[in-house]
């Protein structure tokens, strides 16, 4: 009885069909990689889109850096853009966004010195 209501607490039942479809789906597709890793057929795994495709008439070769800096610096931009766009009510919120901005900002500063 104590134990049901505990974890009915912690973990509440998905409130909808599609949260309950998702977890199935997710729950499935975890465990059949990790028994495919278990196997031996491990994933390829690339940075960057079609890498390691061997089937690609044309490839993308980017160096990292470059590559990095592609996706990072829009990731900066909407941090700055938060700023204006949702402006803090408390110092948890400006918190939040002062670290995202300077989590990007260093990333580019790194690639770019």
């Amino acid at each position: 009885m104590v134990m049901s209501v505990f974890l009915s607490f912690i973990f509440p039942p998905p409130p909808s069909l599609f949260i309950k479809a998702m977890s199935v789906v997710s729950l499935t597709s975890l465990a059949y990689t990790g028994f495919s890793e278990a196997r031996g057929k491990h994933l390829n795994y690339s940075k960057f889109w079609n890498a390691n495709s061997h089937q690609s008439i044309t490839k993308i070769k980017l160096t990292s850096r470059t590559g990095m800096l592609f996706l990072y610096t829009p990731a900066f931009l909407a941090a700055l853009t938060s700023f204006v766009l949702f402006p803090h009510h408390d110092f948890r919120t400006l918190l939040l966004k002062s670290a995202l901005a300077l989590h990007f900002f260093k990333r580019i500063f790194e690639f770019i010195v």
